[in-house]
């Protein structure tokens, strides 16, 4: 029998899913503690990544993503940036032994409220 091998993003990915799972502060209906969706500049997206037999790895452009769920069900954790543009917005997926597919999701606008600190020109040194 061989022994069986560690990929560094294998136990990454499935030490940041326990840590989540510990988490009590999002509660998810398939019990899994996931940050709440809000595809928003700022905000992380569900992708809905559909069944297979292993954790598919995905991808945003060269970044990985958190791929947590089960065989019934994979979901991929997208964080968008700040400066993201609204609009839609495309991952990379690729299961064991099949061809890399692309999956869109669509980034929904948000205006962040601001406060604005207005002070006498003397009190500022740029």
């Amino acid at each position: 029998m061989r022994a069986p091998t560690f990929h560094r993003r294998a136990v990454l990915l499935g030490a940041a899913g326990l840590a989540l799972d510990a988490l009590p502060a999002w509660a998810s209906a398939d019990g899994h503690a996931w940050p709440m969706a809000s595809a928003v500049p700022g905000g992380v997206a569900h992708v809905p990544l559909g069944p297979a037999s292993q954790r598919p790895a995905a991808l945003a452009g060269e970044l990985p993503l958190l791929v947590l769920g089960s065989q019934a069900a994979w979901t991929a954790l997208v964080g968008i940036p700040l400066s993201a543009e609204p609009g839609e917005a495309r991952i990379t997926v690729q299961t064991e032994g099949g061809t890399p597919r692309e999956l869109t999701h669509t980034v929904a606008p948000k205006r962040y409220a601001e406060q604005r600190l207005k002070v006498a020109p003397k009190t500022v040194d740029l």
